[in-house]
């Protein structure tokens, strides 16, 4: 059961958090019948009512009714932080994180997203702990990153990598900030802020909480190798211990 069961259908959550998570995003009818699942007229009709609702606007090109979030709406603000958080990009890659079953032992959403500071260009930053390879990761993530109209960085530890990763002073700082859980604990005593702000002393001055000196291991989407570095708030090079 996903958190907002309760309150709204799966397909109404699917639809809403493929607008909302990429607000500038414009998406065809068809984007959002393939979004929505199986039912092409019920998810006609959750688009019907979200237009009447002022939610998204709609727009024609040529023979293509494009669709997008009304950033105009007064709970625009909020009902984009609510499908961030609660299933536009965490259920979906908590949908992705659950076909690589046993070999995701541990995965979260750290940066900018988990913040609610992200801006159009940044993208999904997310930790994965397990014995996935990246190959088997990168499959069944590439379709995610289309639905969500973001490109996702993934970082891959085994669990050995992962305990000598955690006594680095960026990823502890990254433990301790924001997080949109996808499995697992986190280790941090908790399952992780997803709704709180960011702690002032887990932003890097000079950048938001999703900026490159926030990730403890290069931005492409590989498994870091021994020795890599990253850099902490003095900008001392340190060694990531991965």
């Amino acid at each position: 059961m996903a958190t907002l069961d309760f309150m709204m259908s799966a397909r109404l959550q699917r639809v809403l958090g493929a607008v909302m998570t990429a607000p500038e995003r414009e998406l065809t009818l068809s984007d959002l019948i393939r979004i929505g699942g199986s039912g092409k007229g019920a998810t006609q009709a959750v688009v019907a009512h979200m237009l009447k609702a002022g939610i998204v606007t709609d727009r024609r090109l040529a023979n293509l009714r494009l669709f997008k979030a009304n950033v105009e709406h007064p709970l625009f603000p909020e009902l984009r932080a609510l499908s961030v958080k609660a299933f536009g990009v965490g259920d979906r890659l908590r949908e992705v994180v659950e076909t690589l079953g046993d070999k995701a032992e541990m995965a979260f959403v750290f940066g900018s997203f988990a913040a609610g500071a992200d801006v159009a260009e940044s993208d999904v930053d997310v930790m994965l702990v397990g014995t996935a390879d990246l190959f088997e990761v990168m499959e069944v993530l590439v379709p995610a990153e289309k639905d969500l109209g973001r490109k996702v960085h993934v970082n891959v530890y085994d669990p050995v990598e992962w305990r000598e990763a955690r006594r680095d002073k960026v990823v502890a700082r990254i433990l301790a900030g924001p997080k949109i859980v996808l499995k697992g604990d986190c280790g941090d005593g908790g399952p992780g802020r997803t709704v709180e702000e960011p702690r002032e002393d887990t932003v890097p001055k000079g950048g938001d909480a999703g900026s490159a000196r926030d990730r403890p291991v290069p931005r492409e989407r590989h498994r870091p190798s021994k020795g890599s570095r990253v850099r902490d708030d003095d900008h001392r090079p340190v060694h990531a211990g991965v």
